[in-house]
């Protein structure tokens, strides 16, 4: 959290009527995230003090679920639920700092089935985000960004000059093998494509947590002499996004022609020509380009343009490094109306400055104005200039 002394104060003052003043001052470590949750058990053939242990102890697990989420995807945490659970059992009494039971309501109806009891108790816990994270890390449930990604990938037929569908599915499981050989996670959405964004791979990597989307666009262009076929020309077109912010981390395309009088086996022969190829120049691409864009050690530079009130910088430091994780936030430039912080975050600068501005901040709003690599630019929003009466 960031913390502004008298001095800093005045300066701030002052900048707002004259000339921009460096000031540097450290946040520190990630804070602990409080959350208020409720732990159920099962009165069926157990005491009710039996049961209220056991209540307790899920809700502690609840309250480190609850935190498990700030780096998950919604969708993945709910599609895996138990494994995250059952992952995390072992672990959450150790990660609680504090708690604070709100009510203990005794044996009461089933919310979910009206013929049995169950015991519910209510708390509020102080969660170590730091040690919930690095858990889920030690067990490779999220990448660390120096790892290798996780990536989706889906090879689809052009609408108009569609390749047969066998000749792609053979061109997707070689390219897919030669991605896991190399320690890439080839995550495989096949049997989970109902309810899911389908609209490409990007869509299906960010509902299931993966790192990377790839889709490779086939098209087929025949040639026939007369009313004889003799084969045609395989296209394929690839494109890699970054599931966090969507920057490219590949791109290319390939041809390959073939020649047989039967259609389905002259695309087969040119989507076997084009394998090697294909998975060659992604493993490349991906290899120089991840590590790129992934770099643990650069901070982002974060811009609040239109700030009218030290209240805003400090809220927006606040929610950095207690909502979205920030290893440490520190106050790089105030100059009139702008703020810069050096932000550094488990979040790549798109994903930072998504989820900084879906905050509510009660009496502001931040809107995106600009982001690159290295930089996120995000203006204030003249909903309310004054601070809540509690805030001045």
């Amino acid at each position: 959290m960031l913390s502004l002394g008298p001095s800093l104060r005045g300066a701030w003052a002052a900048c707002l009527a004259s000339a921009a003043l460096v000031v540097s001052a450290p946040a520190g470590a990630v804070e602990p995230i409080t959350v208020e949750v409720e732990g159920v058990a099962p009165l069926e053939a157990v005491t009710a003090a039996s049961a209220r242990d056991r209540a307790f102890e899920a809700a502690l697990l609840e309250a480190v679920m609850r935190v498990a989420g700030r780096y998950v995807p919604a969708t993945r945490l709910e599609l895996e639920r138990e494994r995250f659970r059952e992952a995390l059992e072992p672990m959450a009494a150790a990660a609680i700092l504090t708690y604070r039971v709100h009510s203990d309501s005794g044996p009461r109806v089933s919310a979910t089935d009206l013929v049995s009891r169950e015991y519910a108790v209510r708390l509020t816990a102080s969660v170590d985000a730091a040690q919930v994270r690095g858990q889920l890390k030690s067990l490779r449930l999220i990448a660390d960004s120096r790892e290798r990604p996780s990536v989706v990938l889906l090879v689809r037929p052009d609408p108009v000059s569609p390749a047969a569908d066998v000749a792609l599915l053979a061109l997707e499981d070689s390219v897919k093998r030669r991605l896991a050989a190399e320690r890439y996670v080839v995550v495989e959405p096949a049997l989970r494509r109902g309810g899911l964004d389908a609209s490409s791979a990007v869509g299906f990597a960010r509902a299931l947590g993966a790192d990377v989307g790839v889709d490779v666009g086939a098209r087929w262009r025949q040639r026939a002499i007369g009313a004889r076929t003799l084969g045609g020309t395989l296209t394929l077109e690839v494109r890699a996004l970054r599931v966090e912010d969507g920057f490219e981390v590949a791109i290319a395309r390939f041809e390959a022609p073939a020649y047989h009088d039967d259609p389905a086996e002259a695309q087969a022969r040119a989507a076997e020509a084009l394998e090697g190829q294909v998975a060659d120049n992604l493993l490349l691409q991906l290899s120089r380009n991840w590590e790129a864009l992934a770099d643990p050690g650069r901070p982002i530079r974060l811009v609040l343009s239109g700030v009218t009130s030290l209240w805003q910088a400090e809220r927006v430091s606040d929610a950095l490094a207690e909502k979205l994780g920030a290893e440490s936030v520190d106050l790089a430039t105030i100059a009139p109306r702008v703020v810069e912080f050096l932000v550094q975050a488990p979040l790549s600068p798109g994903a930072l400055q998504d989820r900084l501005t879906s905050l509510p901040f009660g009496g502001f709003r931040l809107e995106p104005v600009d982001v690159d690599r290295e930089r996120v630019e995000v203006r204030v929003a003249p909903e309310s200039e004054l601070p809540p009466a509690s805030a001045r």
